[in-house]
């Protein structure tokens, strides 16, 4: 009797564990398309974010005076290639230093989390209107 407790071997059996990985399959199946959601939400947050960031330096350059209101409506990708944008300008400085002068400001050029690496376009108006989109998508402000 003794002999045959020690001969006795522990462990699973093929059925138990077959069981448990199909369980652990079907939790894992559950839980990526969640994980690609909150992924999403995040970039789609951290897009607003920047978008907030931006209109806010550019709102701060305005009140400083460290660039002046257009004279007509203008927007502008925010990339930092210092192409003319027209009739935005920073005092002392060229029209084409103000993708620049934001950036300057920012300590440097944000780009979108939702279109992996595409730049923010900036609209500006005459009266001081300040709008940030993505593309050609408005996101802040909010409508």
């Amino acid at each position: 009797m003794i002999k045959n407790l020690k001969n006795k071997k522990k462990g699973f059996t093929l059925i138990e564990l077959i069981i448990v990985i199909a369980i652990i399959g079907i939790l894992a199946a559950i839980a990526l398309p969640k994980f690609g959601e909150v992924r999403k939400n995040a970039n789609e947050k951290a897009d607003l974010a920047n978008a907030k960031t931006i209109a806010g330096a550019v709102t701060t350059l305005l009140a400083e005076e460290k660039l002046k209101l257009p004279t007509a409506d203008v927007t502008f990708v925010l990339d930092g290639d210092d192409k003319d944008i027209g009739t935005i300008t920073a005092p002392g400085a060229a029209s084409g230093k103000i993708e620049q002068t934001i950036i300057d400001y920012l300590q440097s050029n944000p780009t979108s989390k939702v279109t992996s690496g595409a730049n923010f376009s900036i609209k500006v108006t005459t009266n001081g209107e300040i709008s940030v989109l993505r593309g050609a998508q408005p996101i802040y402000p909010i409508n």
